[in-house]
């Protein structure tokens, strides 16, 4: 039995990365006519944010659809703080959802090169941080620091954070956001989002919206007769249709507690193959363990509900407000 469900998909882990590097594009643009200081300067921190955004809204895509992947005792025991936990919040999520938003705000707090390795681990794709495009922005998100805090004027951290690139100036030095240092940052930027986009593309390549689906309904069903998933459903573009046995039919055949998830799945789509409610009381007389893994099973579905479209298995697992 499949004991961990995978939503992940190829169109969603890249879509934060796709969307990023259209603003840099359009930015990019506006900064070539500009010649406004106040401006030029105002865009380096958007440039920088839109970088950082790409990464944590991927990683938080990839623990939301693989949730299972970071609960590890090792990662638990470091994402807790005893003595910072909320415990009404806690109660209120419930433990997984908790964790999850505690290690998802670790995340988020970490510099830039931190997040951009904890995404190559998760995500298990290969991106080197030793070429002048890492050199480049590296030293952008110096600048845009110093731009914040010490109004562009070289200080100790700024010489510090901006490694190779930042040995050129000195301390106390005014720093500049010109027209051409803009455009070589954001062509940088794009150079590294476009590396990992494609490295996702690959990677996640096999990931589509059929298969996730897929693994969903054989971990409902376990691969039972005749409730096959290629036997019952015809799909194709992500649009599916049911071909699979009636109601009636899967009543001599299977058990009226999978009748119950099929009703449950099939109430989601409209036609003459609706379940019947009448058997979710059978989940109720059963053994203890039987009640325990198909009460786990429904309440799967039931928040899959929320993130599938069934009509055309469109996955929607995390969309930023």
């Amino acid at each position: 039995m499949i004991e961990q469900m995978d939503l992940l998909t190829q169109k969603n882990i890249i879509r934060h990365i796709q969307n990023k590097l259209k603003k840099l594009s359009d930015i990019s643009k506006l900064v070539s006519k500009t010649r406004n200081v106040l401006i030029l300067e105002s865009f380096l921190p958007t440039v920088i944010s839109y970088f950082e955004a790409a990464i944590v809204d991927t990683i938080r895509e990839y623990i939301l659809s693989r949730p299972y992947e970071i609960f590890r005792a090792d990662l638990v025991s470091k994402t807790f703080d005893k003595g910072n936990i909320k415990s009404g919040e806690l109660l209120d999520k419930g433990f997984e959802e908790y964790f999850m938003d505690k290690h998802l705000v670790g995340i988020e707090k970490k510099d830039c090169k931190a997040k951009l390795q904890e995404l190559k681990k998760l995500c298990k794709v290969e991106l080197s941080l030793g070429g002048r495009e890492w050199r480049v922005v590296k030293e952008a998100i110096a600048r845009r620091n110093c731009l914040i805090h010490n109004d562009l004027f070289a200080n100790g951290t700024y010489l510090r954070q901006g490694g190779a690139l930042a040995k050129n100036e000195e301390m106390g030095s005014q720093l500049k956001i010109t027209n051409s240092y803009l455009m070589k940052c954001i062509e940088n930027i794009k150079a590294l989002l476009s590396k990992l986009l494609d490295n996702l593309k690959k990677q996640y390549k096999s990931n589509t919206s059929i298969n996730a689906v897929k693994r969903l309904w054989e971990y409902l069903f376990e691969e039972k007769y005749p409730l096959f998933f290629d036997n019952c459903w015809d799909a194709e573009r992500d649009m599916v249709i049911y071909k699979g046995p009636k109601l009636k039919d899967l009543e001599d055949c299977v058990s009226p507690r999978t009748i119950c998830l099929f009703s449950a799945w099939m109430s989601f789509f409209n036609g003459a193959y609706h379940g019947d409610l009448k058997y979710f009381s059978y989940l109720f007389y059963n053994s203890k363990e039987g009640r325990k893994l198909y009460s786990k099973k429904l309440q799967l579905l039931m928040s899959c509900f929320e993130k599938i479209d069934f009509q055309t298995f469109n996955i929607k697992v995390y969309e930023k407000p």
